[in-house]
């Protein structure tokens, strides 16, 4: 005998089949709506209305809006493909090195959320370095959040600012002597967005996925920040007034504190050297400031380096830059700043809208200068002085092509291979996509 299935059950297997269908073929929001339409007319009761609204939510459906994204529909859960490929070309005036054309950056991860509290992303760069990001987040509130793992530390506006969306093709000498990415464990948010920011976290110190390998010198990184952006409290409502400071201090191995390479990633101009003994202590001290009103951004940093250690040793590096920008199509930089990095420029008409594009100019002065006591050789030198000019052209929302223009003058003449030199230019070109 063949079971008999009541009215509502069939009503209910009918519209669960239709919204099922409807979902498979990747348009679960008609599906809300038949469903929502069954519901007004009482074709369903309320149970089976609430039933399938509860089936509803435990699907995912699928959007793309700078990236492609999957997001459960009760919102809770949401998962994001992301990535970047960023092709250079550079061309040097010396003969060393040698002109190339270079997969900068070849990024493919995966980051998304689960229920309302915890985040995470796994980016690998797909070039050969491995790992940049793998961490865990939780989040009590915008202000109080903790994250695990390997990660970016909040230090330098310049670095907070993702390669994708950074003003020239390359960051300035600061930029080298950043903690930047490391391993460890970081607490930090922000009470007001985009009015105040804060961090502390402990490191290894050791950089980008990097273990602690060393017994003697093994002491972890303290790296903090904290960030003010003052233009809202002065209802400055059209523009970005961003000032902050960082710290980072730890012991490392001692040898080679660090070497520095012209910011056209060219010429390696100074090498450290470190003291005797088997550690040395590391401080890292810096200051940022913005400030941009509608289409013009100043932008600028000073970073002091100490390392001591055995027999007296005690050694600064100092680097600065300071930037301008002005978008010469009319998009605003308030649009795209965050306390904690530039973020993606938006062009006001994009080109498969008939559109122009966004389209920026800007320029660089840097400095690096490192204590005297460091000594000069036939290779190195203690100071440089670079300057960059660029053109910026945004197509839309996930490509930009750059061309810069770098000019690099030593203190001190150095010699590569048989050329003595006292300044590097070069041109650098770069495409890019990313999602």
């Amino acid at each position: 005998m063949r079971p008999m299935i009541g009215a509502g059950a069939k009503r209910l297997v009918l519209a669960a089949l239709i919204c099922a269908m409807l979902s498979g073929a990747a348009i679960p929001a008609l599906a809300d709506s038949l469903t929502d339409k069954l519901c007004e007319k009482g074709v369903l009761s309320e149970a089976e209305c609430n039933e399938l609204r509860q089936a509803d939510g435990a699907r995912m459906s699928s959007s793309f809006k700078d990236g492609f994204k999957w997001k459960s529909n009760d919102g809770q859960h949401e998962i994001q493909l992301a990535g970047r490929v960023q092709l250079d070309y550079r061309s040097y005036d010396n003969q060393t090195p040698a002109d190339t054309f270079d997969i900068r950056r070849a990024f493919l991860g995966v980051k998304g959320k689960m229920y309302e509290n915890w985040s995470f992303e796994v980016t690998s760069n797909l070039d050969g370095s491995d790992l940049e990001y793998a961490y865990l987040d939780y989040k009590w509130s915008d202000a109080a959040q903790l994250r695990m793992g390997a990660f970016k530390y909040q230090f330098s506006f310049d670095q907070l600012t993702s390669s994708r969306f950074t003003d020239f093709v390359e960051r300035s000498f600061v930029d080298s002597w950043v903690p930047g990415k490391d391993v460890g464990v970081m607490f930090y948010g922000e009470p007001r967005k985009n009015v105040v920011s804060y961090s502390l976290g402990v490191a290894n110190g050791e950089g980008k996925n990097s273990n602690e390998v060393d017994p003697v010198a093994d002491d972890k990184d303290i790296i903090g920040r904290l960030a003010v952006n003052l233009a809202p409290i002065a209802n400055w409502s059209d523009g970005v007034l961003h000032v902050g400071g960082g710290y980072a201090g730890g012991t490392i191995a001692a040898g080679n504190p660090g070497n520095q390479r012209t910011e056209a990633r060219g010429l390696t101009f100074f090498q450290g050297v470190g003291p005797g003994g088997t550690e040395m202590d590391r401080e890292r001290t810096n200051v940022e400031g913005v400030v941009a009103f509608g289409s013009v951004k100043v932008q600028g940093e000073w970073l002091r380096s100490n390392f001591s250690g055995q027999g007296g040793y005690d050694r600064d590096i100092d680097t600065a830059y300071v930037s301008a920008n002005w978008l010469i199509t009319g998009e605003k930089y308030i649009d795209n700043y965050t306390i904690d990095g530039m973020r993606s420029i938006k062009p006001e008409s994009t080109i498969e809208n008939g559109g122009r594009g966004a389209w920026e100019v800007g320029a660089r002065f840097s400095q690096f200068e490192a204590d005297n006591q460091f000594g000069v050789t036939a290779a190195s030198t203690n100071k440089a002085d670079a300057v960059t000019v660029g053109l910026k052209w945004i197509p839309n929302n996930v490509t930009r092509f750059m061309l810069d223009y770098v000019t690099t003058d030593f203190d001190t003449p150095i010699t590569s291979g048989t050329e003595t030199i006292t300044q590097e230019k070069a041109v650098i070109l770069r495409s890019q996509i990313y999602f």
